[in-house]
């Protein structure tokens, strides 16, 4: 892995953008199998609703430290080390939940340290495609796959889960993540990090563009932790509900090819200002109870208001640095948004609150994001 000089941004192989595509979707699963995460602790004694919903936000905050170090670390080594961590921490975690006898506290801890890798993962990806020519255009087409993806996963992880259970989901990731490994020391020399952009490094826009960030995931991270849950006490079938994850998977992949068509044409401002608001309308439609039809019209429409916003911010974000690494601060806000969602949610819900009360939370935490966002891109 190569960093490149000053104000060089380069392009890179299909071979080596499908590989740096992977490594990016595995680190994001902590995120994108959140409620199979959820629902796959929720059958084991002694979890319950809320300590699967800490469990992925204590993963979700390992994934944002571990994006965090590549700022400062060589590339190369971090993202090797990431692999590794995904594939010991996912092989152990599988491994001690397989008769039911893991603690809860020692599940924690693995999950952490799966999530320090992940965060390496994610972050190098994106630092990756950050310093290609049009890096909007890459981490929507980065979206698309990996919600293209994901909608493998929605339709098939429910059949999974009732075969081989969640023990068998973390032997898979470690696998994947063994093959990934294998795979990236054979092209690591491919793929170069630019340290700088072309954007003159404003420290003020890219304070709000990293705050309109933690909002949107915050809310992100709350709403998809607990869907299953939201699913289950509205009285869904579950039959209904996988589909709408699988469907809403495909909204979310047309979300990012939409946004990788369309590039920055027209600017970003207004299309992240619509596709916020619209959020908030979404999410209200998940306030309890909700019937089948609205649930997988909102599921649906979120997906595609997500993956469309983000590599607007992404791409807002990557303009105004000195150093492509620095990018995986923008990761590192994701991370940390999708980790403080459920910590927020789940706190509610240990207290007593109603599961109704999470998409609340969101739809206050999009409406800040619309400000921050709104504001950002002022000259976007």
């Amino acid at each position: 892995m190569q960093t490149d000089s000053m104000d060089r941004q380069v392009n890179i192989s299909v071979g080596v953008t499908g590989l740096v595509f992977a490594i990016g979707i595995l680190g994001a699963c902590s995120f994108m199998l959140a409620p199979f995460y959820v629902a796959g602790l929720v059958v084991i004694e002694p979890w319950t609703a809320s300590s699967a919903g800490f469990s992925v936000a204590i993963e979700l905050w390992g994934a944002a430290l571990g994006s965090l170090a590549m700022a400062r670390a060589r590339p190369a080594a971090l993202t090797g080390l990431g692999l590794l961590m995904l594939s010991i921490a996912n092989a152990l975690a599988g491994f001690f939940l397989i008769d039911h006898g893991a603690s809860v506290p020692l599940i924690y801890a693995l999950r952490f340290v799966a999530g320090l890798g992940g965060g390496a993962c994610l972050a190098a990806a994106y630092v990756a495609l950050g310093s290609t020519r049009d890096p909007d255009r890459y981490f929507g087409l980065l979206l698309a796959v990996a919600l293209a993806v994901s909608g493998v996963a929605y339709f098939t992880l429910p059949w999974l889960l009732e075969r081989i259970g969640i023990a068998g989901i973390f032997f898979g990731l470690a696998a994947i993540a063994v093959l990934l490994m294998a795979a990236y020391w054979r092209v690591a020399d491919s793929i170069h990090f630019a340290r700088s952009s072309s954007g003159a490094g404003n420290l003020a826009a890219s304070s709000e563009i990293l705050i309109a960030i933690v909002l949107l995931y915050t809310a992100q991270g709350a709403v998809w932790t607990f869907v299953e849950r939201i699913a289950v006490v509205s009285g869904i079938d579950p039959s209904v509900f996988g589909l709408s994850l699988a469907a809403s998977s495909a909204t979310g992949f047309l979300g990012g090819l939409v946004n990788a068509i369309q590039g920055k044409r027209g600017g970003r401002r207004i299309p992240v200002a619509i596709a916020l608001i619209a959020t908030v309308a979404l999410l209200y439609m998940m306030i309890l109870p909700v019937n089948a039809l609205y649930f997988a019209i909102a599921v649906c429409g979120l997906q595609f208001a997500w993956c469309y916003v983000t590599p607007f911010l992404m791409g807002g974000l990557a303009e105004t640095l000195d150093d492509m690494r620095s990018l995986s601060v923008g990761v590192f806000t994701q991370l940390a948004g999708l980790g403080l969602g459920p910590f927020v949610a789940a706190t509610l819900l240990e207290t007593g609150s109603d599961i109704s009360m999470v998409p609340w939370v969101a739809m206050a935490a999009t409406l800040l994001a619309v400000l921050a966002a709104v504001r950002a891109m002022k000259h976007r």
